[in-house]
Parts: structure tokens; C-alpha cells; sequence
């Protein structure tokens, strides 16, 4: 058989007591230790014991002659789970033996050390505890890493509250409301300004708001570094980037901003990149991690791309495109691809075709991301 990748969603997790909701059908099925929360209703799975395959996986299961040898390896208060995932019979040996020869559960005996099919990459989803595409959760550690930590999401809202009672003194400006990455929830920490947008309602041109919002500012915080960078005003406060913006607002409620060389109002419409995102979290919460993680990959390795027309693209490509894998790494050599970044892509590729260890996997993803 030629080289091949299986893309695998798992469903679990039955428990001892109700295996018998196994399907009858053909598939590859995992056998855990886990404790049951009686409040929850939920298991936490503690190890992977077992992987075996069969035509009927109902009935295998409740008829497997290990079934005493698993029992032996539960500690008190756990009890056996069970996860299973369908495979057409042709290659059930062949997922099997992969995902044994990858994870090594302590019950089984073949294929631990070898592996007898030609070039094989498994892509779980779904219930798939303990075996987990590695690579993946490397990829939403390091979005982790990079995200706002509800402290500090906490403080962005006390800052904008306290420039807001700064502003309200102004005559000219009211009504301050925050957006961009932020609103969306793509923003990624060292990369992402807040976007700050207050009211302007005075009688002067864009430049003339644009001075008075940074005087304004610059003598209320004068240990702040305030910058102005067309058409908005870059400021630091407490490690948190904030690019402040003025805005206008006519009697049929369409906005504007400052063009980059201050001579007139620019038309802008919010809201639209907002609900394509939304589109996107409901389809699937990660591709939000997606959004993030290519936002750090455009950094470090100097793209130039806008952080806007990174979700721009994100949108374009996956609210519209049908992929038959539910894995992060898929999704960002999808968009390598569609966006042409042939040398990111080739190297992504290389990266999850190869049978590391999962601390070299670990390894080489971080030296990608870091361009290193």
C-alpha cells in the first residue's frame, strides 16, 4: 500500500456499565482507565491501556478475552472507558497498528516495535484521549502563551473606563468603544493593539481631532509613552499597546476616520470583519487559535501581512472551504497553500509528515514558529 494519512474522529467515552452503546460496526476502539463524576457526568481518562480493531466493535468489546488483563491496570475508585473511531475493514490493521506502534499501550504486544504497513500518518479528533496528534497541542500551547490572561483583559476594560472619564471632560469627544482584534477575540500579546474609537463631535478636520485627543492625553499621563501614528494615536499603558482612534458619526449613522494624511474623514465600516469571525468561532473555536497562531508566524518570520487582512483571509478561505480534517496543523498548511507561501509551506509539511518523538516534534515546532 502506498503512503497515507487517515483522518480519524474518535467518539467516547462509554464506561463499563454502558459499553453495550458500542456501535456494530467496523472500527478501531481504545480501552482506558477512568474516574467517573457523578456530579458532572463526565470521566477523566487517566491512561490508555489498549488498542485493538474489529469488524463488530460491540461485540469484540464485550467479549474480549483481555478483558481481566485491563482490569489490572485500574487503580482505586477507576473503572474501564472506552472510545472507538470507524475505519473500513481494508485498512483497520493498518490504523490499528499505527496508533499502537505510535502510543505503545502496555496491554498490547504487537506492533509495539514494529510497524509491518508502508508509510502511515494518523490524524485524530474528537474523544481522543492519549492520542491526541501531538503536534496540535504544541501549536495551542504556544496560542496560549500569547494570550491575555483574564487579569489582564480585566485591566484593558479599567483602562478604557478610565480614559473615558478623562475624554468625558473634552467637549469634543464621547462615547468611546473598543474594537478591532480585541473585539474579535484574535488579539495576540506583543503583536495586537487594543483599538480604542472615541466619538468625534466637534467642527474640526480630521487633523484637528487627532491633535486634541493626543493633548488630551498627553496631560493627563506624563509618564506614558504617546505616540502619533496616522490616523491614530499609539499609546503604552501598563505593557498593553492601545492605538486610539477618532471617529465621526452622521445623521445616518456612517462612520469615519482619519485618513493616513489627515486631510479629510474616511469612511469606514465596523462591524463587518466582526461577524465573519463570529461565523468562524461558531463553525469552530479554533480557527480563532488558527488566526493567532498565523498572526505570530507573520511576526516572526516577516511577512508584512496586516493583522487584519490575516483574518480577512482566515474568513475567505474556511467559512467557504470544506476540509475533511478537524486538526490545527491541517488548517495552517491549508492556508500556506491557498496564499501561496510555497517555502512555509513545504517546511510545515516536512514537519508533520515526520515521525518525530514527541520531544523532537515539540522541538522542531518551536523552532518554525520562532524562525529559528
Amino acid at each position: 500500500m502506498p503512503e497515507q494519512t487517515f483522518y480519524q474522529k474518535f467518539e467516547g467515552y462509554w464506561r463499563e456499565p454502558n459499553k453495550s452503546g458500542l456501535p456494530n460496526k467496523s472500527g478501531v476502539y481504545c480501552v482506558y482507565s477512568c474516574t467517573y463524576h457523578e456530579e458532572k457526568k463526565s470521566v477523566t481518562i487517566h491512561q490508555l491501556i489498549y488498542i485493538g480493531e474489529s469488524e463488530d466493535i460491540h461485540k469484540r468489546v464485550a467479549n474480549h478475552e483481555k478483558h481481566t488483563k485491563w482490569l489490572t491496570y485500574l487503580e482505586s475508585g477507576n473503572q474501564l472507558c472506552y472510545s472507538y473511531t470507524l475505519v473500513d475493514a481494508i485498512f483497520r490493521n493498518r490504523v490499528e497498528a499505527a496508533l499502537i506502534y505510535k502510543h505503545k499501550p502496555p496491554a498490547n504486544i504487537e506492533y509495539k516495535d514494529s510497524f509491518p504497513f508502508d508509510k502511515t500518518f494518523i490524524k485524530t479528533y474528537g474523544d481522543n484521549a492519549k492520542i491526541e496528534f501531538m503536534l496540535d497541542q504544541y501549536i495551542l500551547d504556544t496560542t496560549s502563551q500569547f494570550s491575555y490572561s483574564p487579569q489582564e483583559i480585566k485591566n484593558i476594560e479599567q483602562t478604557k473606563n478610565h480614559l473615558n472619564a478623562i475624554i468625558n471632560n473634552v467637549t469634543d469627544f464621547e462615547k468611546p468603544f473598543l474594537g478591532g482584534s480585541y473585539k474579535r477575540g484574535t488579539m495576540v500579546k506583543g503583536i495586537s493593539d487594543v483599538d480604542v474609537y472615541f466619538r468625534y463631535i466637534g467642527t474640526g478636520n480630521s487633523q484637528a481631532a487627532l491633535v486634541k485627543l493626543k493633548k488630551c492625553l498627553t496631560d493627563t499621563y506624563h509618564d506614558a509613552i504617546i505616540k502619533q501614528d496616522k490616523p491614530s494615536i499609539l499609546v503604552d499603558f501598563n505593557k498593553i499597546p492601545l492605538n486610539i482612534t477618532p471617529y465621526k458619526e452622521d445623521s445616518k449613522g456612517n462612520l469615519s476616520i482619519p485618513d493616513k494624511l489627515l486631510l479629510y474623514w474616511d469612511n469606514v465600516k465596523f462591524g463587518d470583519l466582526e461577524k465573519k469571525v463570529d461565523l468562524l468561532r461558531a463553525k469552530d473555536v479554533n480557527l480563532i487559535e488558527l488566526i493567532k497562531i498565523l498572526k505570530l508566524w507573520n511576526k516572526n518570520h516577516n511577512k508584512g501581512i496586516k493583522n487584519f487582512k490575516i483574518e480577512e483571509n482566515v474568513c475567505a478561505l474556511f467559512l467557504s472551504y470544506y476540509s475533511d480534517s478537524d486538526t490545527i496543523s491541517d488548517w495552517i498548511l491549508s492556508y500556506f497553500k491557498n496564499n501561496s507561501y510555497t517555502t512555509d509551506s513545504n517546511k510545515f509539511s516536512t514537519l508533520i509528515k515526520n515521525n518525530y518523538s514527541n520531544a523532537i516534534l515539540k522541538s522542531e515546532w518551536i523552532k518554525f514558529i520562532n524562525n529559528q
